[in-house]
């Protein structure tokens, strides 16, 4: 306590005090030598370890200053990278003040840390030095606005500068405003006390290069050439005049010019007017980009054409699209993206557009008429057509009639039910039943199709996809229910709409013979004709042996297989047997004997393969006419030959000699007496093919020679009536009228 008393004391000059002191009194006047000198010995002992305790009190404070003024640097450090952060460009104007105020916020709290009369003097101390700190702090905030400044003031006059080259880029007529805005930087700048004559020249150089730009970028590569032309020479002269531009600087004076015109031209006045001759360089960069202009606008010109070719080969087919329901949405774009390419090719293109759409409007379905009478209905139409202007499209109509008329007849080629349905759009609504829709599909294709010998169909092609796909996909159970509604809904024309979902014909000829099956026997074989054998369990490879050998020994079987004999190329007869074996196996390994399967279904062969002629027919019982059998369908079959050897003879070419005409008709009676007839798939028809080969015959015209039963039955009905009509006139009346 002594020795911090002796160093208050010692500080006091310097008017520090030491809290705490003790007071070492001197020893009475009174006192002998010993008691003084003992009072001597224990004071200068005292002395010694208040020494010793000041000097450690005051290495322990400036140790607190220095640990203060640490804090104080890290804090503001701190505190400056965040505001640096958060004020940057104008924002940062008052840095100066803000860097002062917070270190003096920063330096008050830390001097309160050393508050009361005994901390005076280090209090004292800590102040000088965070002052000496609080004014680095200043200097710092006076150097950070001044470098924001500057780089907010460059980048606020980059920024002018680039939007006036831009204006200039993308308002290249408009001279008038770009002078304005010039006039308006460089009185900007000569206000800051900038020297701003080399800075006029070099900036109306750079504005007037990118007008020329932005002329030669858009196309106007000529505009850009008298622009360049007036730069190089120093005179603009009346630009907006040169380069077409309407309502721009023009050539009657300020009165007839818009207020950004006469703001541009009282800044030119009053900065004493700017030339528009560029530098040489610039000069040099304007040339060199319009001779790229031009090359590219060559080469542009030729990529377009290019482009419009390509994109016109695209109108055929978009055409064709049309052809069926009138939809010329596709045709009409791509005539849209040729004009906007090549407007030659697009005027022509859209010509053929214009007499597609004619010669659509002309060849509407109608219910009476087939499509070649449409189509020759058309083509005297399109001689009296013309263009609203009153230029005739005859001879491009009469080119788009003729294609329209032939891709309709492909279209229904194609898919004539889906054809007739379109045509006739009562055909597609619910209100009536599946059989009396077909009907009337099939007299619409009939009447459509008359001439075009198209086989018509019972569903669209869409139709049988989708039935082929429901029936794949579903159990054996409830492919016995979709069957089953087929029949019922379908009645007559069910074979050829299974035939048409290929379906297998076993399960065609199944479904032909429900109403003679019952329930669980039907469910048996039909399950008999997808499954397959493996997947057939509790039966041991003797009991699948058992049931192949049975199959093999049918009469019907061998038969059959007679006819995939007969003819080996021809694959649809080989798919007929391998059905038919693979049904008869798994019936036979699920209960149901193959005599027992096939007890339904009636089979009749006259056919050597040394010699011509004959039938191999399966048909099941439930397709055959009332009364009938398989020999009767074989022996009306026959009698069907007189018809083809009739039709062949009538199709034979007029105007050859006696001689030539007799061999043609030899040959036309060896093809109906040699020929085979083979019943289809479904049982509902039989098809005559050649010999030898197995491969369908047909008449002069395509058609193919075949009858369906129904036809079969007229002739052998007519037939029977008496011999004065011939079997060929008899079918013709009977067929006409049922058609």
């Amino acid at each position: 306590m002594a020795g911090q008393q002796y160093y208050q004391e010692r500080m006091g000059a310097a008017g520090v005090r030491l809290p705490g002191t003790v007071i070492v009194a001197a020893p009475p006047q009174g006192a002998d030598g010993a008691a003084r000198r003992l009072a001597a010995a224990v004071d200068g002992a005292v002395g010694m370890a208040g020494e010793t305790l000041a000097r450690g009190y005051a290495l322990e404070q400036r140790t607190r200053i220095d640990e203060s003024l640490l804090e104080a640097r890290r804090e503001f450090s701190e505190w400056q990278a965040a505001y640096m952060e958060e004020h940057q460009g104008g924002n940062a104007l008052e840095a100066e003040k803000d860097f002062s105020a917070k270190f003096a916020e920063i330096a008050e709290r830390r001097l309160a840390a050393f508050g009361g009369a005994d901390n005076e003097v280090w209090r004292r101390a800590l102040g000088g030095r965070l002052a000496a700190e609080g004014l680095r702090a200043t200097e710092l905030g006076a150097s950070y606005a001044a470098r924001e400044r500057a780089a907010w003031e460059d980048g606020v006059f980059k920024g002018r500068l680039a939007m006036l080259e831009q204006d200039a880029y993308t308002d290249p007529e408009n001279g008038a405003w770009l002078d304005a805005q010039l006039a308006e930087i460089l009185r900007d700048e000569e206000a800051r006390g900038r020297d701003v004559t080399a800075m006029r020249r070099s900036l109306l150089s750079a504005t007037q290069l990118a007008r020329i730009r932005g002329l030669a970028d858009r196309g106007d590569l000529e505009g850009a050439s008298r622009l360049l032309a007036g730069a190089v020479s120093g005179v603009e002269g009346d630009f907006s005049t040169a380069a077409g531009g309407a309502g721009r600087l023009g050539a009657s004076g300020l009165e007839a010019r818009t207020p950004v015109q006469r703001a541009g031209e009282s800044a030119r006045r009053a900065s004493g007017g700017f030339g528009v001759m560029l530098t040489p360089a610039d000069a040099a960069a304007a040339r060199a980009l319009l001779e790229r202009g031009r090359a590219l606008a060559e080469s542009e010109g030729r990529r377009r054409q290019a482009r419009a070719g390509t994109a016109a080969a695209g109108f055929a087919g978009a055409a064709a699209l049309a052809a069926a329901d009138g939809d010329f949405s596709a045709a009409t774009a791509v005539v849209e993206e040729v004009e906007g390419l090549d407007a030659d090719a697009g005027r022509e293109l859209r010509a053929r557009l214009e007499a597609r759409q004619t010669a659509f409007d002309v060849m509407r379905l109608h219910a009476d008429r087939s499509l070649l009478e449409q189509g020759d209905a058309a083509l005297k139409t399109a001689d009296a057509r013309a263009t609203p202007a009153g230029v005739s499209v005859a001879p491009v109509l009469k080119d788009e009639v003729g294609s329209a008329v032939r891709q309709r007849v492909k279209a229904f080629r194609d898919d004539p039910a889906a054809f007739a349905a379109a045509a006739r759009a009562e055909l597609l609504t619910d209100d009536m039943t599946p059989a009396e829709r077909t009907r009337r599909l099939l007299e619409a294709q009939a009447t459509l199709g008359r001439g075009l010998n198209v086989a018509p169909r019972v569903l669209t092609r869409a139709q049988a996809a989708e039935m082929e796909r429901a029936f794949t996909e579903s159990e054996p159970q409830e492919r016995l229910r979709l069957l089953t509604e087929m029949r019922a809904g379908y009645g007559p024309y069910f074979t050829a709409a299974a035939a048409e979902s290929n379906l297998p014909a076993p399960v065609i000829s199944l479904g032909a013979t429900l109403d003679a099956l019952p329930p669980s026997k039907a469910a048996v074989l039909l399950s008999a004709v997808t499954a397959r054998e493996s997947e057939i369990s509790g039966v041991g490879e003797d009991t699948r042996a058992a049931a192949r050998a049975a199959v093999s020994r049918l009469d019907f079987m061998r038969d059959l297989k007679a006819i995939a004999r007969r003819f080996p190329g021809n694959g649809g007869a080989r798919t007929l047997v391998a059905s038919w074996e693979k049904m008869l196996i798994n019936a036979a390994l699920m209960g149901v004997t193959p005599e027992e399967t096939v007890r339904h279904f009636d089979i009749a062969v006259s056919a050597d393969s040394g010699d011509g002629g004959g039938y191999m027919l399966l048909t099941p019982e439930g397709s055959l006419p009332e009364g009938w059998d398989a020999d009767d369908l074989a022996g009306a079959a026959e009698a069907a030959r007189e018809v083809v050897l009739r039709r062949l003879t009538d199709s034979l070419p007029k105007g050859e000699t006696p001689m030539q005409r007799r061999m043609m008709e030899r040959g036309a009676r060896h093809a109906a007496e040699s020929g085979v007839w083979i019943s289809a798939a479904d049982g509902g028809s039989v098809h005559l093919v050649e010999e030898s080969s197995g491969l369908p015959m047909t008449y002069a015209d395509g058609a193919p020679v075949m009858f369906t039963l129904r036809e079969l039955a007229a002739i052998v009905a007519e037939r029977g009536r008496g011999a004065t009509e011939s079997v060929e006139a008899s079918y013709n009346r009977l067929f006409e009228r049922e058609r």
